[in-house]
């Protein structure tokens, strides 16, 4: 059975690269470099716009599974100010939903 699928993935293998696929393969990579480049500075742009918030990141960086990403999400979401919104608050770790809008 596996020397079935390897000698399927090595007839892959042997196909033919010809001019337009690298073309297309070019195009892709541009498209791919311009997007991490924007990525980049999005993070960036937030980075700075969450430094009045950085303790609160960090705390709620000590959270099992919970990264700056998360942090940033959960604070845009939810407001800096969560002491007194702990429904709220477990709504969103638990599902993703913000209740006051009903999102995801």
């Amino acid at each position: 059975m596996l020397r079935a699928k390897r000698e399927e993935l090595e007839r892959a293998l042997r196909g033919k690269v010809l001019q337009h696929h690298l073309y297309l393969l070019g195009e892709l990579m541009d498209e791919l470099e311009f997007v991490e480049r924007k990525i980049a500075r999005v993070e960036t742009e937030l980075r700075q716009r969450m430094k009045p918030h950085e303790e609160q990141v960090q705390r709620l960086c000590t959270i099992p599974g919970l990264d700056v990403l998360t942090a940033w999400t959960m604070l845009a979401e939810l407001g800096p100010d969560t002491r007194h919104r702990s429904g709220e608050l477990s709504a969103f770790l638990l599902t993703g939903t913000n209740l006051r809008r009903g999102t995801f």
